[in-house]
């Protein structure tokens, strides 16, 4: 039998994590452009606005009210609407999004060169990164919390 669907839309969430921890490792092919990369960060923030509908029929789960108290899933929605939509009409953060960036190699004061991609939230650029597994953490502690997954 087929989990329900938020169980697969969460299993789809925690990929699309995957992915873009490993193109930070350096673990990718064939990306045609500094484009390439932004489609691992807006996929990640796609997979959170599917999860989010998958979970809005479920009786006495009240995911909306979970977003509005948690201003970085709610930004992670916002990023999601941001790039389906070309602009957000109605925002679930006062926060103002701007460009998503990709740097493909960087030397860091550490000696490494690396990859990262960040995004412009409130005119500082914040690493996507860091962001998608803040956002991850919130997502897994509250479906946890309700016995919505058994991870």
């Amino acid at each position: 039998m087929e989990p329900p669907l938020h169980q697969r839309k969460y299993e789809a969430l925690k990929r699309s994590l995957k992915r873009l921890e490993e193109f930070y490792l350096g673990k990718f092919d064939n990306l045609d452009s500094f484009n390439g990369p932004k489609d691992y960060i807006f996929n990640y923030f796609d997979c959170t606005y599917s999860l989010k509908e998958s979970l809005k029929n479920i009786e006495g789960i009240e995911v909306e009210s979970f977003i509005s108290k948690n201003v970085i899933v709610a930004l992670g929605i916002d990023i999601s609407n941001k790039n389906k939509h070309g602009k957000l009409d109605k925002p679930k953060t006062k926060h103002i999004i701007g460009l998503v960036n990709t740097h493909l190699h960087i030397f860091d004061p550490h000696g490494k060169d690396r990859t990262e991609i960040t995004i412009e939230i409130d005119s500082e650029h914040k690493d996507a990164l860091n962001l998608a597994k803040n956002n991850f953490d919130v997502w897994y502690k509250w479906l946890s919390d309700n016995s919505l997954i058994s991870d």
